[in-house]
């Protein structure tokens, strides 16, 4: 699938969830993804998706990072689900006040939402 150009974020649809070896973020913004991850994000290929499951590709620009457009499918909805499933699970249920079939049955919009009470920075 092609991707677009690293100046054309008009697919990126916020917020950005960026899955760190299962350790979820959450940031409201591109601006403040880019703000806050380091170039080493880049290098060792930390997944980030939007909100609909699109990859996000971090690219290194110096001792920044920029956010660009991976596909402009959102190929990865179900892996990002999956993840998030699987991080809002370890927080547990009595912290989350969601059970586990909560998860499983909720809306990726929802579960977003619900970890970036958790996850979210700024």
């Amino acid at each position: 699938m092609p991707s677009r150009s690293e100046g054309d974020q008009s697919f990126i649809r916020p917020p950005l969830i960026v899955d760190d070896s299962g350790d979820i973020l959450v940031f409201a913004s591109v601006e403040e993804a880019e703000s806050y991850l380091e170039p080493w994000a880049a290098k060792q290929g930390i997944a980030v998706y939007d909100a609909e499951g699109r990859l996000v590709r971090l690219v290194r620009r110096g001792p920044r990072v920029r956010v660009a457009p991976g596909d402009s499918i959102p190929w990865h909805s179900e892996v990002l689900r999956d993840r998030l499933v699987s991080y809002l699970s370890r927080i547990g249920e009595e912290r989350t006040k969601r059970s586990n079939q909560w998860l499983i049955d909720a809306p990726l919009s929802e579960l977003i939402e619900l970890a970036a009470d958790w996850g979210r920075l700024g």
